[in-house]
């Protein structure tokens, strides 16, 4: 191992980490099902990258985020492609969580000792759900705005506390 490589494997120990990596062999029987979590933790990091992204041409004003918006979609460089993947990456994570819940649900692992990961999945899908809905109020378009506030209008039949929810989820009496 030269200096370089030596100093970096000191400070980090990635090249040992790499060599033990390198040495482990796949599994004979491979399960698909046991990669659910990665594609999650996957699907996170790329909703949080593009979401921090989008953040910094976002202007958060009901006059200016649709401005803000558009001039993302149609005149940064891949600007479209980075608002198709934030969309379209929340919706797989939404779903791919469902999936890994009903996956978990049928193989019994609510029970000990793998209850806590359940119900942390269980927890991530009303979660995505409530991200993905406040998300698409964010370009204050017509289509935003009245999807939100028809999705919004699903609280009121909650009895006794729907109102007093649907004035948290939009922020005071009316949208």
């Amino acid at each position: 191992m030269n200096f370089w490589m030596a100093w970096l494997n000191d400070r980090t120990g990635i090249v040992s980490f790499w060599q033990t990596y390198r040495q482990r062999t796949a599994p004979l029987r491979c399960r698909t099902l046991a990669s659910w979590p990665s594609v999650i933790v996957f699907l996170f990091f790329l909703e949080a990258v593009t979401g921090l992204v989008l953040w910094m041409y976002y202007s958060p004003s009901a006059q200016t985020a649709w401005e803000s918006v558009y001039y993302l979609q149609y005149e940064v460089l891949g600007g479209g492609l980075l608002r198709a993947l934030h969309y379209y990456g929340g919706q797989v994570l939404l779903g791919v969580s469902g999936i890994y819940v009903l996956h978990l649900l049928y193989r019994w692992a609510y029970r000990a000792p793998r209850e806590v990961v359940f119900w942390l999945a269980v927890l991530l899908v009303p979660v995505t759900l409530g991200v993905l809905l406040t998300g698409d109020l964010l370009a204050w378009s017509q289509r935003g705005y009245w999807s939100t506030n028809v999705r919004t209008n699903f609280l009121l039949l909650i009895p006794a506390i729907g109102d007093g929810l649907r004035r948290l989820a939009i922020g005071g009496p009316e949208l």
